[in-house]
């Protein structure tokens, strides 16, 4: 084995890492030029993960792939090219379209890869170095290939076991980090789409949370839900990936609520393949309360029912949403009596066919928002229709109802008097104890 430390000078200034340690600040003995040293850590694995990291960067020359200068023909250490940081370091000073042509850099670099069989596994900005670029400016590099995977050849044992999960927690795909071995080329899809919500909202990711971008980067919001889709089978490619890049600068989206209404007034005139679009733009915009309250409430019942039939849970997370917007006083605040009322019906809407599905779980995590919202605008009309829908409600979801006037008794008083036909829910709103049918 050839001794590095006959050939280069370690410098006191290294990175470790998981299974390898890098020295960035070595040099070559014979001409003292600048290097970094990759050598591995004394862990399970370490070796071997080096050797297989030097011989897939050999094999994957590409300008945007972290080059090998030298490395020990054992392959128990290897040499590259210093670099002047790393994305994760120099992001504040990086604007969209430079961070746009790391990303086009870093997709042509991985089609080289996957076109191989081989997945990096463990994309994150630290593992994007910049390096000098001829003429000036930066060139963007993946390094750090040391959990890559590649074919296994005949005879040959794998370096990660089944179920074992893999790749740096807020950046890896919910695939590999569940079971490394599952990893197709759409992980490392993912892993960049991470890195751009982390660039765009300045917020490290949290596992299984997608955070998109809004306000002056909203025109990259498709681009980043699109390539983070937790669902392999329905994430972007490489080639959605580039197609979706190109549109981030080519077509400016118009205001969200704009388009919010254009999509409902769509679906009133019978065209329910909008639904779908429209449920998007709503998760997307939680926080926009014209998209819930002057849009997304003038939805009709037949659309209401449709949405629950398609996605029940995503309906649900609507009806709180709008609840929760009708109840803040930002919201709230010069609104007229008959604009007041749509929203409210909206979510009376759902909540009627949750309970007529018999669905009394989605019924509870709406239910005390919506009586609550209902409280705030004290309508006549509308208490009325809350009182008819409670007299005919039974079974399970009525259930439900009970107890949560069991444990808000002034919501209870606001609906009282009736008599319905559910025991708990009579008991309740009658005042008086009424006995179960004989």
């Amino acid at each position: 084995m050839a001794d590095y430390k006959d050939l280069y000078r370690l410098g006191t200034a290294y990175k470790k890492g998981g299974f390898a340690e890098v020295f960035f600040q070595a040099t070559r003995r014979s001409d003292g030029a600048r290097v970094a040293l990759k050598r591995p850590r004394g862990v399970p694995q370490a070796a071997e993960r080096l050797r297989r990291e030097i011989e897939v960067q050999i094999e994957l020359a590409h300008p945007n792939i972290m080059p090998i200068w030298d490395a020990d023909p054992d392959r128990r250490w290897f040499v590259m090219p210093p670099a002047d940081g790393n994305l994760m370091d120099l992001c504040a000073g990086i604007d969209e379209e430079e961070f746009a042509s790391l990303l086009v850099g870093a997709a042509d670099a991985l089609a080289v890869a996957h076109e191989k069989g081989y997945i990096h596994r463990d994309l994150t900005p630290p593992n994007i170095l910049a390096m000098p670029a001829e003429g000036g400016g930066r060139r963007w590099v993946i390094a750090d290939w040391g959990l890559v995977t590649r074919p296994y050849a005949a005879g040959s044992i794998p370096l990660t076991k089944a179920g074992t999960p893999m790749g740096t927690d807020p950046f890896a795909a919910p695939e590999v980090l569940a079971d490394g071995r599952s990893a197709t080329p759409v992980a490392d899809v993912y892993s960049l789409g991470r890195i751009a919500q982390w660039y765009l909202t300045g917020r490290i990711p949290v596992v299984s949370v997608q955070v998109l971008p809004d306000d002056d980067k909203i025109h990259w919001r498709t681009f980043v839900r699109e390539c983070t889709e937790p669902d392999p089978g329905r994430r972007a490619d490489l080639a959605t990936f580039r197609s979706l890049l190109d549109q981030v600068f080519t077509l400016q989206p118009e205001p969200a609520p704009e388009r919010a209404r254009e999509m409902v007034s769509e679906i009133i005139r019978g065209q329910l393949g909008s639904l779908g679009d429209l449920f998007r733009l709503a998760a997307d915009h939680p926080q926009n309360a014209a998209i819930y309250l002057d849009e997304v409430a003038r939805l009709p019942s037949s659309a209401v029912r449709e949405w629950i039939r398609r996605d029940p849970e995503g309906a649900a997370r609507a009806g709180r949403r709008m609840c929760e917007h009708l109840t803040s006083d930002t919201s709230w605040a010069g609104r007229d009596a008959q604009w007041a009322g749509m929203p409210l019906s909206f979510v009376q809407e759902i909540l009627m066919e949750l309970a007529a599905r018999d669905m009394p779980g989605l019924v509870d995590d709406v239910a005390l928002d919506f009586f609550r919202a209902d409280m705030r605008w004290d309508g006549p009309s509308q208490r009325m229709r809350v009182r008819e829908w409670l007299s005919g409600l039974d079974g399970r979801c009525a259930t439900v109802i009970a107890r949560i006037l069991t444990r808000y008794p002034d919501i209870a008083d606001y609906y009282r008097p009736l008599r319905p036909r559910h025991v708990g829910l009579a008991s309740l709103l009658t005042g008086r104890p009424v006995a179960p049918p004989q």
